[in-house]
């Protein structure tokens, strides 16, 4: 059985009409309906959540969170057990709970977490891991793993939108601060109808989609958001089970998932949509693009709420108009 193709790639050229492109009567008008998106500034980036990132920062940022000494004495990036994914999801689940436990004490409204309130006062995460499911996240901690991502706290999640201008808002913004122009930028487009039709079938794939409570997150609700979390398997210390952290791109395991369980959404005799699309828009229109979705009320005080909203939209107004003019003088 030939199973489903995952991803499609499309390269956009320098002479591409964006609005032409990616307007509701465009060319590929079709995303309006049925799919979510996440823009990145750069074609290197994989499609990886915030915490099994590769890098140093994103390394000490988690475990911080998490109160692990990470000391040259302690679980430093140069560690030799650094890769192993049971001291990740240790570190993930310490995280979260001491985001839930002091929002609480705080008296903030937080989503229901069973698991979080009944270990609320046992501060041993290692031990905690044992009561875990099978997977990892559990379902009953996606909400709340969702807000505490929107505030800056490491997790196995990845942060997509419904509406395809504010992810190349995302995209193109960091182009411009990074005050670089070359290579591609990126925009995924994720056809979240085949994941929900093939949720109560055989042939369900194990990606988890959360659109969380917006009235307790009012960015998460102007940028509409949608999270996806993969269903790892809970790895838990007592197992003594030593495997390595996959930092293989979503897509790719989702390709392996689909491959392995003989997996297609569409008609074998009709041409099938790929999952996931991966537009590569060069990073040289990434000022046209900003120009265009901020015209079109999707800048930084559209995304965000209030004064803040305002002060990021004139700070970010004025990095474009200046990098912009230097990058013209740069290219004569």
């Amino acid at each position: 059985m030939i199973t489903s193709k995952v991803l499609k790639e499309i390269y956009l050229s320098e002479d591409s009409d964006i609005y032409n492109e990616f307007s509701p009567i465009g060319k590929y008008s079709f995303l309006f309906d049925g799919y979510i998106f996440r823009g990145e500034s750069s074609e290197k980036y994989k499609l990886l959540p915030s915490a099994l990132r590769e890098d140093k920062n994103s390394f000490y940022k988690l475990f911080n969170y998490a109160s692990f000494d990470t000391s040259s004495n302690g679980f430093h990036f140069e560690h030799p057990q650094r890769e192993f994914e049971n001291f990740y999801q240790t570190a993930e689940l310490t995280a979260l709970k001491r985001f839930y436990d002091l929002a609480d004490l705080k008296g903030l409204n937080l989503p229901d977490a069973p698991f979080l309130r009944g270990d609320i006062l046992n501060k041993f995460s290692f031990g905690s891991t044992r009561k875990l499911g099978d997977v990892w996240i559990p379902d009953e901690m996606l909400e709340i793993a969702a807000l505490a991502q929107h505030y800056g706290v490491p997790t196995r999640l990845i942060d997509w939108t419904v509406n395809i201008f504010t992810s190349l808002y995302f995209a193109s913004i960091g182009v411009i601060k990074s005050e670089r122009i070359d290579g591609n930028m990126v925009l995924y487009a994720l056809n979240y109808e085949i994941i929900e039709f093939l949720k109560p079938t055989k042939h369900k794939i194990p990606l988890r989609l959360v659109r969380p409570d917006n009235y307790r997150n009012p960015n998460l609700n102007y940028q509409k958001g949608v999270l996806s979390c993969w269903s790892y398997k809970t790895h838990k210390i007592e197992q003594c089970k030593f495997d390595l952290v996959d930092r293989r791109s979503l897509e790719v395991i989702i390709q392996e998932y689909v491959d392995n369980n003989r997996i297609r959404w569409d008609d074998p005799e009709v041409e099938e949509k790929p999952l996931i699309y991966k537009f590569y828009i060069p990073r040289s229109k990434a000022y046209e693009i900003y120009n265009l979705i901020t015209k079109l009320g999707y800048g930084a005080d559209s995304l965000f709420t209030g004064f803040d909203g305002i002060v990021k939209r004139i700070e970010e107004d004025i990095i474009y108009h200046r990098n912009r003019k230097e990058n013209k003088l740069i290219n004569k």
